[in-house]
């Protein structure tokens, strides 16, 4: 986890223009896509987007660095080597972005796992090991646990979109459906 979070900051160095295409996954885009899809979210699930969504409106990200992001670190998207040697694959999302939606995106799928008693102290080693790269102010560090909940709030909002509206049961959309409602459940408690 610590040598991914290493190279998430390295690419939160980098600074390129990048032509972005509308990601409507994208923590960038909850705000919209809440607003536009809210009415296909199952009450439970409306009661654990709607004060996540109202959080993410409130941040001032203006101050936030900005760099070129990934914008979709999942496990699947991390490969390791033999020589353990990572590949990060799939740009399709990069763009020139606020930083930390990348750590936070990173968090949310990666520490998923962890156990409840543990994760504030693993989070603590990961942030630190993102800054020995990329330093961080207090308020984007404070402003993870919104983050975090924001990008998997995007996805409860897409997925359950895409089950009532468009009728998609495939095994996919129901994956990250769950995986984002346990996701949202678990890191609740860091705000």
């Amino acid at each position: 986890l610590f040598a991914i979070a290493k190279i998430v900051g390295k690419i939160n160095t980098m600074h390129f223009s990048v032509k972005a295409d509308y990601d409507s996954w994208g923590v960038t885009n909850v705000i919209k896509e809440f607003s536009k899809n809210k009415k296909y979210l199952e009450a439970a699930d409306l009661a654990l987007v709607k004060p996540v969504v109202a959080q993410f409106a409130k941040q001032n990200f203006s101050a936030f660095k900005k760099s070129v992001v990934h914008g979709d670190f999942q496990r699947e998207h991390v490969l390791k080597s033999s020589s353990d040697r990572y590949c990060v694959i799939d740009l399709g999302c990069l763009a020139y972005d606020v930083s930390i939606f990348d750590l936070g995106i990173f968090i949310g799928e990666f520490c998923i796992d962890i156990e409840s008693s543990r994760l504030r102290k693993i989070l603590k080693k990961i942030v630190d090991a993102y800054t020995s790269i990329n330093p961080l102010s207090d308020i984007e560090i404070k402003s993870l646990p919104i983050i975090i909940n924001a990008h998997l709030a995007a996805y409860l909002v897409k997925t359950s979109y895409l089950i009532r509206g468009e009728r998609d049961k495939s095994s996919q959309t129901i994956h990250w459906r769950d995986f984002s409602r346990r996701g949202l459940r678990k890191y609740q408690s860091l705000n």
